[in-house]
């Protein structure tokens, strides 16, 4: 979204900017949904949409409604989720770097994964969420690679091939 330095959940219900602030409510909203999806999967994504359905089609929802389905129908916990891009404000913002390190002969990428993002934003100041890593190599493919991110600064070492010449996080942009 880019813009979306509130919370999507809105606590004032008299403040009618705040409602309809396309950026935070509508933009960020939307990506939050496209990010769970990209938490749970997308079988069971889908599944919590035809629960949501089936439970409040035609009827009213809270967003704590929302939270408590999607949780029992995916058998997670996603209440820490939802406090990060919900119900907390603002949006990451990641740095990156690379080495290339041999370690008993074998080869290593070795990256470190920093949020750059205020500190005010997401819960205690960071966002928890799995990052998408694409690895390119000097040899014949890019590696791809999940890494759970939970603090502000994080390093990783991921076997690799070849020499690294690029990392590039969250390549097909799930974040």
């Amino acid at each position: 979204p880019g813009t979306g330095s509130g919370s999507v959940y809105i606590y004032d219900t008299s403040n009618l900017n705040a409602m309809f602030d396309s950026a935070t409510v509508y933009d960020k909203g939307a990506w939050v949904l496209h990010m769970v999806r990209h938490v749970v999967g997308d079988g069971p994504f889908f599944q919590v949409l035809a629960d949501y359905r089936a439970s409040y089609g035609g009827g009213t929802a809270t967003t704590e409604n929302f939270v408590s389905l999607a949780s029992a129908s995916t058998g997670k916990d996603l209440m820490r989720f939802f406090n990060q891009w919900v119900f907390g404000t603002g949006e990451v913002a990641y740095a990156s770097g690379f080495d290339n390190i041999v370690v008993n002969g074998r080869r290593y990428a070795r990256f470190h994964v920093r949020q750059t993002q205020s500190a005010a934003f997401g819960h205690e100041g960071r966002f928890e969420m799995p990052v998408d890593v694409r690895v390119t190599t000097a040899g014949p493919a890019s590696i791809n690679a999940v890494v759970q991110n939970r603090a502000t600064l994080q390093h990783y070492v991921l076997p690799v091939p070849a020499t690294v010449t690029a990392l590039a996080l969250d390549p097909d942009n799930w974040i």
